[in-house]
């Protein structure tokens, strides 16, 4: 596995230290085995506003940690594993662990 640029890995860090983010990323991967993943089926679970919501996904989606596909009047999401195990690599790599 490669090691990620300083520069995404530096954006991936920074979008990880906002714990709402964190918290979007584990309810899409709880629902992935069981069905599509769509916005409203996210947001329904927290306690955050649809306007705040969509912020902490554009940022997500930014820097490539979602996936997020229109389909019909839905957004899918899915959670981009290849890129938050190239940043965990990344990681362990810089803190030599």
């Amino acid at each position: 596995m490669t090691n990620l640029d300083e520069e995404t890995f530096a954006a991936i860090h920074r979008v990880f230290a906002e714990p709402k983010r964190l918290e979007i990323i584990q309810k899409i991967r709880e629902k992935e085995n069981e069905s599509k993943v769509t916005c409203n089926c996210v947001l329904g679970e927290m306690e955050i506003s649809q306007p705040t919501f969509s912020h902490h996904l554009a940022e997500l989606s930014k820097v490539g940690l979602i996936n997020v596909i229109k389909q019909g009047r839905h957004n899918l999401l899915s959670v981009n594993e290849e890129l938050i195990s190239a940043y965990l690599h990344s990681l362990t790599e810089k803190l030599k662990i």
